[in-house]
């Protein structure tokens, strides 16, 4: 609450100096990875890429009157554009779902790989070819449009907006809303859906603050990499942010790994599963063999013979990403949390525990737990369902219960070694099953060795200090000797 009060106060002593100089897009508070600058005539927004944002950032110039004003200290910046914008491509990243929540859909003319939509009216539109196939790489895919969104840096295209599809952390993440929504005059309307899903996503976050330390359970986050036929970890900023305001514990348990995914081996693959209250897999399901089942092809990969063989497995809380698709088949997971990551916070709650209800008859938006019992997505949208409400625009603010403190069962340590396993020296107190007086055993043996040795530096100490006693016995005799004369 106080951070909205922030911002709030923030965003009004902004309005004050911006209304004596004029605005050209609406007003937004900068961001970790872009800024805005307010002229008389005209914006300046700079995009930086979130993995090094210092270099290679770029500007684009926004004026609103009929003119480009031309600024002369701003002569090297090459992507201009007369705001709003009215046609717009998007490639492979969340602006399609950002525009859809900014109210300026019918902008969209082209799009990159339109198979893929999930979005309802968004494949209507493709349907009845009001909006057609965008790529970048062809030079005319840039005739008769004002601007493309793209995910990657193209500084030879001036009609590329860079908008980066990065795993970072989730509300930095959503935040992109706010400069897109500046080229299209929607800085205040940008401004304000940030803030509702933002607030959103704080009030689920801090209902699982509520979660004791003691009950947490450990939620591994992998994909199947079918071209080396190795398993990774999923480690990128944007996961870990989210499992640990899930009230979960993430992988790897200890060991300060920080690559965005990371090769597991056989046997770690084997220890995180064991190891796993819940499992996502963020794989292209379509990446396991259909015979004699897609699960039964996972169990196989991963190493395991059948459901039954750990606790995870047998109690089907392996979840694909896949809970909504379109009839294609295609999941909207690698772009819509950059839109709803309040919506996927909610799934990683419920899936650690059942009775948590943000709503009655909850339905998943993300998470597919049909997955490990052979079953297929819950919701299948077509361009039918054009009709019902907006897709991007379910209740902002949900059911939150204030005293919610998860299930309170206290979880077991976990078994093996090393960073997937239970021989790290640090665990973040996740769950698991087993392995209670193995670990026991191990510390009843550290205990031991430790009097052991002490016993023996004591006794060293007392052999040395009785030796140390007697020596200097000697030099005070030898002393006194020399001091007083013999008569």
């Amino acid at each position: 609450m106080l951070s909205s009060i922030t911002a709030l106060v923030t965003l009004m002593a902004m309005a004050i100096v911006v209304t004596a100089q004029g605005s050209c897009g609406g007003i937004i508070g900068n961001g970790t990875f872009y800024t805005v600058k307010y002229y008389d005539t005209f914006t300046v927004v700079t995009s930086k890429d979130p993995y090094r944002p210092d270099i290679n950032p770029e500007d684009y110039l926004l004026y609103c009157g009929l003119e480009d004003p031309n600024p002369p200290e701003f002569a090297s910046i090459r992507s201009r554009f007369q705001i709003p914008l009215l046609r717009v491509a998007v490639g492979q990243n969340a602006t399609g779902s950002f525009l859809e929540l900014l109210g300026q859909r019918e902008k969209i003319v082209r799009i990159s790989k339109p198979d893929g939509l999930i979005s309802p009216c968004l494949q209507a539109l493709t349907k009845n070819q009001t909006i057609g196939v965008f790529d970048n790489a062809d030079p005319n895919a840039y005739i008769g449009i004002d601007g493309a969104f793209v995910d990657r840096q193209h500084t030879s295209q001036d009609k590329d907006i860079w908008i980066p599809n990065a795993e970072v952390d989730p509300i930095e993440r959503l935040a992109f809303i706010k400069p897109v929504s500046l080229f299209f005059g929607q800085g205040q309307r940008g401004e304000d859906v940030f803030s509702k899903i933002k607030t959103g996503y704080e009030d689920i976050r801090d209902t699982a603050k509520q979660i004791d330390q003691s009950h947490k359970k450990r939620i591994g986050w992998v994909q199947y990499d079918s071209g080396s036929g190795r398993w990774e970890l999923v480690n990128t900023l944007f996961v870990r942010t989210i499992i640990r305001d899930a009230g979960g514990v993430s992988f790897p348990l200890s060991g300060g790994l920080d690559q965005e995914t990371i090769h597991l081996q056989p046997q770690e693959m084997k220890d995180l599963v064991r190891n796993s209250h819940i499992i996502i897999d963020q794989s292209d399901i379509n990446a396991f063999p259909s015979i004699p089942s897609r699960f039964q092809s996972w169990l196989r990969l991963a190493g395991f013979a059948s459901n039954e063989d750990t606790l995870v497995l047998s109690d089907h809380q392996v979840y694909s990403l896949d809970s909504t698709r379109n009839f294609r088949g295609s999941t909207d997971y690698f772009y819509r949390p950059a839109v709803r990551p309040d919506l996927l916070l909610r799934d990683l709650i419920r899936a650690q525990y059942s009775n948590y209800n943000p709503k009655v008859n909850y339905t998943m938006t993300f998470l597919n737990r049909g997955f490990s019992y052979e079953a297929k997505a819950a919701t299948v949208l077509t361009e039918a369902d054009c009709d019902k409400p907006v897709y991007n625009d379910e209740p902002i603010v949900p059911f939150v219960d204030p005293i919610f403190t998860g299930d309170g069962r206290v979880t077991a340590p976990p078994t093996g070694s090393g960073p997937y396993g239970g021989g790290s020296p640090s665990n973040q107190g996740g769950s698991g099953s087993g392995g209670g007086s193995s670990k026991t055993g191990i510390i009843v043996a550290v205990v031991v060795v430790a009097v052991l040795v002490g016993a023996g530096f004591a006794f060293a100490f007392f052999k040395w200090s009785k030796r140390a006693k007697e020596d200097r016995f000697i030099e005070l005799e030898e002393e006194m000797n020399n001091e007083i004369p013999l008569h």
